[in-house]
């Protein structure tokens, strides 16, 4: 662990918009990232392989396409949980996104 800037690089989650407290400094050293529940710092490779194939790309560039035609909760939230989002079984150009939609935008923080 080195430290570094407020939002660190983070296994199945994708900062939207960087809102960690100033205090929280810590980052991985290269090649590696927080685990999901931001515990310790694991290998990039353990992080990919939770990933089919291309999938973790095409599901981040979901999240980021403006213009994908439907909402998902990521478009509400600073901090976008990437572990309850996949391909859509009947529309491989879609995603089902199994977080909640909030009502207004949230702040969420690890």
């Amino acid at each position: 662990i080195q430290m570094g800037g407020a939002c660190p690089d983070r296994c199945q989650v994708v900062y939207k918009m960087c809102i960690l407290p100033a205090y929280y400094r810590c980052y991985c050293n290269e090649g590696f990232l927080w685990n999901f529940e931001m515990t310790k710092c694991i290998k990039k490779k353990e992080c990919d392989d939770k990933w089919k194939e291309g999938e973790y790309d095409f599901i981040v560039n979901q999240v980021f396409n403006a213009s994908r035609g439907y909402k998902i909760s990521c478009d509400m939230m600073s901090t976008c949980d990437l572990s309850q989002i996949e391909r859509d079984p009947n529309d491989n150009t879609k995603i089902i996104d199994h977080n909640q939609i909030p009502n207004h935008f949230i702040e969420r923080y690890p």
